[in-house]
């Protein structure tokens, strides 16, 4: 069922434009009579079919509404020094399609990109298509750039904060997260930057309680890294119900 995303479902009739309308029509070729999903975004769910198509939109007629279970799983957030181009954009879809809650641009001595509001709305357009191709009910949050010192002080939200670093200590692989995730409720990943943690960052997050962790025997590329730690979380992770 073809399905696509609109902010509001209230709505007995629901208009479709811009983006939206435009895979519908120009991509999927929808017509009028087809069955199609919405979405909100914020866990809302509608099935409805189509009762009138132009060049450049299109009405749903709403059946039926629901809300989607909140995902009683583990929750992970990702923290990441965002590397350059499109392979931060590739980051960005493979975290919503593994269910990851959050993504936090974080801003690291050796890392060199400050991603912008362009870039920043473009990823959460990314979270859209990626919901339609997911199944996901909730999109991931886009967070504003922040600090060391700013996610810091947001460790408190966290039942366990991992620091990927290949320098940790060979019993603090993988393993340790998958194991502590049936344990913890809300997970906390920090990915630094292609140069790595300076010193000084690393020991300021160690103590302020990240525990240190290895996502293998290689050095990885920072995507790789923040995909690498959100599927080993997936994995271990107990949701009966999409999120």
């Amino acid at each position: 069922m073809p399905r696509y995303f609109h902010p509001a479902l209230e709505d007995e009739i629901i208009g479709l434009a811009g983006d939206e309308a435009h895979h519908a029509l120009r991509v999927r070729r929808v017509r009028v009579g087809e069955i199609v999903s919405l979405f909100d975004g914020n866990g809302g769910e509608a099935v409805g079919v189509v009762s009138e198509v132009s060049r450049s939109a299109l009405q749903v007629l709403v059946h039926q509404r629901f809300v989607a279970a909140e995902p009683t799983g583990r929750r992970l957030t990702l923290a990441v020094a965002v590397p350059k181009g499109e392979r931060g954009d590739w980051m960005i879809e493979k975290a919503a399609e593994l269910g990851v809650v959050a993504v936090w641009p974080l801003l690291t001595a050796r890392g060199v990109v400050r991603p912008g509001l362009g870039r920043l709305a473009k990823w959460r357009r990314m979270t859209i298509e990626s919901n339609k191709q997911s199944g996901r009910s909730r999109l991931m949050e886009i967070c504003e750039p922040l600090d060391i010192d700013e996610a810091l002080r947001r460790f408190a939200q966290f039942a366990r904060v991992w620091l990927a670093s290949p320098d940790a200590a060979d019993s603090s692989d993988a393993s340790a997260m998958v194991a502590d995730s049936f344990q913890s409720q809300a997970d906390l990943a920090l990915i630094g930057p292609e140069g790595g943690w300076e010193e000084s960052e690393r020991a300021c997050l160690v103590n302020g309680g990240a525990r240190p962790l290895r996502l293998g025997p290689h050095i990885l590329r920072v995507e790789t890294a923040a995909v690498a730690a959100a599927a080993v979380w997936a994995f271990r992770r107990r949701a009966p119900h999409r999120d």
